[in-house]
């Protein structure tokens, strides 16, 4: 089991991140089971609540993966937002299972930890992009979710460039890499201090995100 401090009961936000297909919701699947994150929590899934829509499941079989994920990603995101901020104003704790690969996640989640007085707590989760563009064919092959091999590789050179900057606003912050014996720690941040466990992975998820430019205003 991957350890971790005993948080105090302040209202947390366990963000499952990394690109899409790095295999996030198996990593909150295997958190759940191993109580690594609270069975108790709200689970914000923004592709969970796209493919419990009749509209895209029809869609899905009149005109494909890609079409249906075009016509209906923004919607149910939308959908799924909407409940997600009734927890958040419930003070449920939340497992956040996005990418959090874009600035708008970053800005998102600093302003529930200054305005609702909640933590964050980051698990993202590592892939690098052949094996995340491969995964993401397989998924589709067996679910039909499309998801472009752009997005895909956009949002990994997005969450490597943010990875320092939510450090700044995590209480605890956890990087893995995603192997087929499991999910391997690379670096863990706790008490304000960054231990890396596997320098060579380190670097390497780093090295997506060192030519971006972000802006978080």
């Amino acid at each position: 089991m991957i350890s971790h401090s005993c948080l105090a009961k302040i209202p947390t936000i366990y963000a499952a991140a990394g690109s899409p297909a790095a295999g996030k919701t198996t990593f909150v699947a295997y958190a759940l089971k191993q109580k690594i994150l609270p069975g108790s929590a709200f689970v914000h899934d923004c592709d969970w609540v796209m493919t419990q829509l009749e509209g895209y499941q029809a869609d899905l079989q009149l005109f494909g993966a890609e079409a249906a994920f075009k016509k209906w990603e923004l919607p149910a995101r939308a959908l799924a937002e909407v409940e997600l901020q009734k927890a958040i104003t419930e003070g449920r704790d939340v497992i956040y299972d996005r990418s959090c690969a874009l600035a708008s996640s970053y800005s998102f989640l600093k302003k529930v930890i200054q305005n609702n007085g909640y933590q964050l707590v980051m698990h993202v989760v590592y892939l690098d992009k052949d094996k995340t563009f491969s995964r993401a064919k397989e998924r589709e092959s067996k679910t039909g979710r499309h998801i472009p091999e752009s997005m895909i590789l956009e949002r990994l050179e997005m969450i490597s460039a943010l990875w320092l900057h939510y450090l700044s606003i995590s209480q605890e912050a956890f990087l893995y890499v995603n192997r087929a014996d499991g999910f391997v720690l690379i670096s863990k941040y706790q008490g304000k201090k960054l231990s890396i466990e596997n320098p060579e992975i380190y670097e390497e998820f780093l090295s997506y995100g060192k030519m971006k430019e972000i802006n978080l205003g």
